[in-house]
């Protein structure tokens, strides 16, 4: 199966339960089958979505302690956040080890789209406190008088010479192959901890949780997502996170630009069959009163090859999610979720920037693609087809979706549809 990626489940699924019931010693687990903690606790990770988190606290403890205790013989970061539905039916994530830290890109690799960068315009709270004297890992970047400097950070002052991923570096330097090395990686990468940030939550360690209302799956995705869209439902929100894609990065060790399929965002830490991790999903959704809403998002867009937002414009998206869980906003039906109207977006736009966003924008970027949604329902068949036991529900969500699609398609002859036809 796709999922099974660091020992056979079918074995291992029994053991990693019985370690958090209690049953077993993990130090032991790990002398008779070569796991390591790391591997043990990947795999109880999995289990977050099955009856055993719900069960009495005590097991749960048990699976917090074995999972701090693994991470850090590991020296690993948690892979995830224990949940269980709190009293009131709703969903709160706790951090009983309390990670206190954030890793993320620092480097650029796109010139016309910095996306991944961070500049004094653009992310001035985070770079200011990358950029003054704190507690920092960097990694990828240069070092030149004992100051960082990655790509895209909006500096014309770059040093000539220092140190980075190849050493000692100078302007000019070239690899083996004769290309010219850059000053900085473009999988440059940061850590620090959250409480370096101005603008954190003052409950983001709150040790009985917060409520979580709202979900984002997001994809690196060219031709084929809106910038936004809403789950019809909890089972389609699963749904959009077991199909979600992206082109690859250089994040991602090989050639930039192949389509990716990567369910949830998170296909390097499964390690059980996807369908369980998927049913585990649905039955989490199941025990809630109040169940989050889910939404897609896509910053990546392009049109006749240039991006169609700009970076800021995901704060738009989040600005209307959150408006859709106020209820302050209606939504657009399609097949492939709700949709946001125009006028709340010109609105939140001109609120936000002081800028006019036009229908012609709205059009071109909220456009229903019939034919690349259809093109990708065909790659989720193929990719899911031979993985057995799948949940139901991701098979009745993906043929509603591809016969809502197909006589669009029939009935309006058109590859896209702009929003207006579902109206």
């Amino acid at each position: 199966p796709l999922g099974s990626r660091l020992c056979d489940m079918e074995r291992d699924d029994l053991i990693l339960q019985g370690i958090a019931a209690g049953a077993m010693s993990p130090a032991a687990l790990e002398h008779d089958t070569g796991l390591t903690h790391a591997s043990i606790w990947r795999g109880l990770h999995q289990l977050i979505g099955s009856d055993l988190v719900f069960a009495p606290s005590r097991s749960t403890v048990r699976l917090t302690a074995l999972g701090e205790a693994a991470l850090a013989r590991a020296g690993q970061e948690p892979l995830a956040v224990p949940e269980r539905p709190s009293d009131a039916g709703d969903r709160r994530p706790v951090s009983p080890w309390r990670p206190t830290g954030i890793a993320v890109r620092s480097g650029g690799t796109d010139a016309d789209h910095p996306v991944d960068r961070h500049d004094p315009v653009d992310d001035p709270l985070i770079y200011k406190s990358l950029t003054t004297p704190r507690e920092l890992v960097f990694s990828n970047i240069l070092v030149s008088d004992g100051v960082p400097y990655w790509l895209g950070m909006g500096r014309s002052d770059i040093p000539e010479k220092g140190t980075n991923f190849s050493g000692d570096w100078f302007k000019g330097k070239k690899d083996k192959d004769g290309n010219e090395i850059p000053f900085a990686h473009g999988n440059a990468r940061y850590t620090m901890r959250l409480s370096e940030l101005e603008n954190v939550d003052p409950r983001y360690n709150d040790p009985v949780g917060v409520v979580v209302e709202g979900i984002f799956y997001g994809g690196r995705d060219s031709d084929t997502n809106v910038p936004i869209s809403e789950a019809l439902s909890w089972e389609h929100g699963v749904y959009i996170g077991a199909t979600l894609e992206s082109e690859t990065t250089t994040a991602i060790i090989g050639k930039t630009g192949v389509r990716r399929q990567d369910p949830m965002a998170n296909m390097d830490f499964v390690v059980v069959p996807l369908s369980i991790y998927l049913t585990n999903h649905i039955k989490f959704g199941k025990k809630l009163k109040h169940k989050p809403r889910v939404y897609a998002t896509n910053y990546f867009l392009r049109h006749d090859g240039k991006y169609t937002n700009t970076k800021l414009d995901k704060k738009i998206w989040v600005l209307w999610a959150e408006g859709r869980v106020k209820g302050d906003y209606e939504a657009i039906k399609t097949p492939i979720g709700l949709i946001p109207q125009y006028r709340d977006l010109k609105q939140l736009f001109k609120a936000v920037f002081k800028r006019d966003y036009t229908e012609e924008e709205y059009i071109q970027q909220f456009s229903i693609r019939v034919t690349k949604y259809l093109e990708k329902i065909g790659r989720m068949e193929q990719l899911y087809k031979e993985e057995p036991n799948m949940p139901q529900e991701f098979w009745d969500v993906l043929n509603q979706q591809k016969r809502d699609l197909q006589e669009l398609k029939v009935r309006t002859g058109k590859d896209s549809l702009p929003p207006i036809a579902f109206v």
